[in-house]
């Protein structure tokens, strides 16, 4: 087994506190010749550790093809003094890989004395944030290398996951230094961008609302709302819904509301205490029309019994319909809700702030 160690320039921790203390995490990545851990090897361990201010990163590598094992052992002891791992798609793939390998020598009588330690490691996947976000990004997809070219994190490594395969391969056969060079720069460059790829923290920041709303501005046909962002965004995310459009990067985020000015339905609940009057197109309570001629009325359908009503309207989640006490609809299985403007504080932080919570 070889290994490598090394203080990284990088000191920033990117805010991360808001989730975990840096000195109590382990960022990692790991390199392997297969997907599958029962047919292919893990032949390096990276990983970034945070201490006296610095980022510090180890690389163990499993040089002559029987030291995988060893690297295990080391690692998961190493893991034991920490509370988080970080990791990009690590609970796709790098976790389950190494409990695998964990059961794996188990089974020849061979356990690992940390496995359970490091199985209960609280972790924290940047894909996995970073993934609730696709459709508001402009990105071909969620690769590494995608990432890290939109957060401008340069690689020196230009080899990729087959190709470093055979180059493993090979130097097990024949232990070039090009060959080690190569596969070394590329779980370095991998462990050395997990650090400004805690930047994705911020979207996990915006999904737990951590925000301060600093404007509030109405206009004929939308209300934009201005937010301060605790976390910065590090790349510039839209979502659009029928509710609003939202557009944050870096602290700060824009939100428009559209005020929708038509003629909607308020369906009665309570449509069976109705009639319709056909020639006037209209629905009575039934205490009203006991004095209307039977041949004048008849039992009211549910899709009939609703008040129109002409104004201005905010669209509102279906979900939370039942806090307001009047809904209106376009028709009476639409999936949109309005509440009439008026019937609303729009100048109220806290409404704005409840309604967000409700959309988000």
């Amino acid at each position: 087994m070889k290994e490598w160690y090394g203080v990284l320039a990088e000191t920033n921790t990117y805010q991360m506190e808001y989730w975990c203390k840096p000195e109590h995490t382990l960022l990692f990545d790991i390199e392997t010749t297969g997907l599958s851990a029962k047919t292919s090897m893990l032949y390096m361990i990276g990983y970034c550790f945070y201490q006296d201010g610095h980022w510090n990163y180890r690389m163990l590598f499993n040089d002559d093809g029987r030291s995988e094992f060893n690297i295990l052992s080391i690692f998961f002891e190493v893991s034991s003094h920490y509370l988080t791992l970080v990791h990009y798609n690590g609970d796709g793939f790098d976790i389950p890989y190494l409990l695998e390998k964990s059961k794996q020598y188990k089974s020849f009588g061979m356990s690992l004395a940390y496995e359970d330690s490091f199985a209960s490691l609280q972790s924290l996947d940047l894909y996995k944030i970073i993934k609730g976000f696709r459709a508001g990004l402009s990105l071909p997809n969620l690769k590494l290398q995608t990432l890290e070219q939109a957060l401008h994190i340069s690689r020196t490594d230009t080899t990729n996951g087959g190709e470093l395969i055979h180059i493993y391969q090979n130097y097990l056969k024949k232990p070039l230094e090009k060959n080690e060079r190569l596969l070394f720069q590329h779980n370095y460059d991998d462990i050395l961008a997990m650090v400004p790829l805690l930047q994705l923290l911020g979207f996990q920041a915006l999904k737990e609302e951590q925000w301060t709303l600093t404007q509030i501005i109405q206009q004929q046909d939308k209300i934009t709302l201005s937010l301060q962002l605790t976390i910065p965004l590090p790349i510039p995310y839209t979502h659009n819904t029928p509710y609003l459009t939202f557009h944050g990067n870096q602290n700060e985020a824009v939100i428009h509301i559209p005020i929708c000015e038509d003629t909607l339905y308020y369906f009665l609940p309570d449509w069976k205490n109705y009639y319709y009057l056909p020639l006037e197109h209209k629905v009575v309570h039934k205490s009203l029309a006991a004095y209307v001629d039977a041949s004048c009325k008849r039992k009211a359908k549910k899709e009939e019994a609703y008040i129109k009503k002409e104004g201005k309207f905010l669209t509102i989640p279906s979900k939370t319909a039942n806090k307001y006490p009047h809904i209106y609809k376009r028709k009476m299985n639409d999936s949109l809700c309005f509440v009439e403007c008026s019937e609303l504080n729009l100048t109220d932080v806290q409404f704005w702030l409840d309604y967000l919570h409700d959309i988000f």
